[in-house]
């Protein structure tokens, strides 16, 4: 039997909360942007986050061991600042239009309206199912602004988006 026509298993890996984040790369003078919500700090020292990354997106092929990028956590009700990314950028696209940035600094693209950012550059990949699981050495961060929490998320179906 296939496990995602499971409604119980569907709905209680459903529960497991994530953040709601916006990871901006660059590779040269390539750039692109994907909204992720599997993003976890993974080491303290030195500090290592874990990305995942839908296979076929225009960043997957990008984010490779030593290529940097910037995850920004999104504050709660941001809305307007994820729906640019939520469909996905389309190759060559930019990724930025209507969105306020600055950088890169260490990393790629920050931002401004995300509630933090932080760089990092891949270390490794693994294959992880229909994603890519990377691990990211973090390079800096940093918090914009005064306030707000961070966007969590609960998905209905532990088996889509």
């Amino acid at each position: 039997m296939d496990s995602s026509s499971n409604p119980e298993l569907a709905a209680a890996l459903g529960r497991i909360p994530s953040g709601l984040f916006i990871v901006t790369v660059r590779s040269g003078t390539e750039r692109t942007a994907f909204l992720a919500s599997w993003v976890q700090q993974c080491a303290f020292d030195p500090p290592m986050l874990s990305i995942c990354v839908k296979r076929g997106r225009p960043a997957e092929d990008m984010l490779r061991e030593g290529e940097v990028l910037t995850v920004n956590i999104l504050r709660t009700g941001a809305g307007a600042l994820m729906k640019p990314f939520a469909k996905g950028v389309p190759p060559g696209a930019d990724p930025y239009v209507g969105v306020e940035t600055e950088g890169p600094f260490s990393g790629a693209e920050v931002l401004k309206d995300a509630l933090a950012s932080i760089d990092a550059r891949v270390q490794a990949r693994s294959d992880a199912g229909d994603h890519v699981l990377l691990l990211a050495e973090v390079l800096a961060g940093r918090v914009h602004g005064e306030g707000g929490e961070p966007w969590v998320h609960v998905r209905r179906n532990g088996f889509s988006y």
